[in-house]
């Protein structure tokens, strides 16, 4: 689907039922993988980038901007954040913290 006035698009599969989101005046974009129900979100202005797999349900979300990386199990409840300026690594580990307490 074209919207004349916006100059959005909307993209939809009917065999696979996924479904592309093109927002022009941002340029962001969105897509949906209805047989996983997978998605993926770019913001175009920042140019960061957020996956979510709805298996597992687990997140990445990588910024742009600085090049940073966050990733989340959802299965463990770890994450993990790394900077990519200082190159440092964050892992906060659920089981341990449980077993700590």
């Amino acid at each position: 689907m074209w919207d004349e006035v916006s100059r959005d698009l909307a993209v939809w599969d009917r065999s696979s039922e996924d479904l592309a989101v093109w927002d022009k005046a941002t340029q962001d974009l969105a897509v949906w993988d209805r047989s996983s129900e997978d998605l993926a979100v770019w913001d175009r202005s920042p140019e960061d980038l957020a996956v979510w797999d709805r298996a597992t349900q687990d997140l990445a979300v990588w910024d742009r901007s600085s090049e940073d990386l966050a990733v989340w199990d959802r299965a463990t409840q770890d994450l993990a954040v790394w900077d990519r300026a200082t190159q440092d690594l964050a892992v906060w580990d659920r089981a341990q913290e449980l077993q700590a307490a």
